[in-house]
């Protein structure tokens, strides 16, 4: 069975390796380090889901997945945003005006990350 294929977006290095190493088994895995990169990728490779920090330099997570979820070839392509940001008022944003599918807050249980995406790859449509 082939691996689901994940990008992972946050403009920090150090992030992203860990989520590699914590996802790496699980996943084929693509890298992006803004929003810019992240639209332009979830286009070319159509990942099965993305896992979006919020705020980067350039184009910020939330307008990315907006973005993402605008374009009919990755409309249905599931975004879990990944952040420190722990407000009510932005998960609200995320989920109902930018369609993300997920709202992970940073620092996170990896055992909760893995099963959030499974979840969501489990009722991808």
């Amino acid at each position: 069975m082939a691996l689901k294929l994940l990008l992972i977006v946050d403009d920090e290095p150090v992030m992203r390796r860990l989520l590699r190493e914590y996802l790496k088994n699980k996943y084929e895995i693509l890298e992006a380090q803004d929003g810019h990169a992240a639209v332009k990728m979830a286009a070319e490779n159509n990942p099965d889901i993305v896992l979006m920090d919020m705020m980067m330099p350039g184009m910020d997570g939330l307008t990315a997945c907006y973005k993402i979820k605008a374009q009919d070839t990755t409309a249905k392509t599931r975004v879990v945003i990944l952040t420190g940001v722990d407000q009510e008022l932005d998960k609200t944003l995320s989920v109902s005006i930018m369609h993300a599918d997920g709202y992970i807050t940073k620092p996170f249980k990896k055992e909760h990350l893995l099963k959030t995406l499974e979840d969501l790859l489990a009722t991808a449509g």
